[in-house]
């Protein structure tokens, strides 16, 4: 019985250890940059390069969960340093409101059809992101993104 409690006391650690790790992802395009940051169903975008964890107070956050969720979205970037993040599946907001933000949630809901028809095979700027990794990277290899990931592994 001591056995079995001290077992179930060292999972319980691991499993909270591993609801704690997050995942760090690196995006750029031309010198700008956006940080994506995982952390279980939750995802931070952060304008910049923040490998160094000194996240600021504006952010977009994605939420998904349950079985047949996920997290589906575009990132552009734009001429004048700015980045747009268009959603396609999850919740998405902006948290801490900044005027001066170069990055923008930008939902185009009926016309998303009319703008992936107008990137097919050419991404060049843009990169689709997935909480899916294999088939983000496929997509962005196939569809000729020349924005640059750099992933944990």
């Amino acid at each position: 019985m001591k056995y079995l409690l001290i077992i179930s006391l060292i999972i319980s650690l691991m499993v909270t250890q591993l609801n704690s790790c997050s995942e760090v992802i690196i995006y750029e395009y031309k010198g700008v940059a956006i940080t994506r940051v995982e952390k279980n169903a939750d995802i931070y975008f952060y304008y910049g390069n923040h490998i160094n964890h000194d996240f600021p107070n504006s952010f977009i956050k994605a939420h998904y969960s349950g079985f047949n969720s996920g997290m589906n979205a575009y990132i552009i970037f734009e001429n004048n340093k700015k980045i747009k993040l268009i959603p396609i599946n999850g919740f998405f907001e902006t948290v801490g409101v900044d005027k001066n933000s170069k990055l923008k949630l930008d939902d185009r809901g009926i016309h998303l059809f009319e703008f992936e028809k107008t990137i097919k095979n050419k991404y060049d700027n843009v990169i689709s992101i997935s909480n899916l990794l294999v088939p983000e990277k496929e997509d962005n290899f196939k569809n000729h993104s020349n924005v640059k990931a750099t992933y944990p592994y």
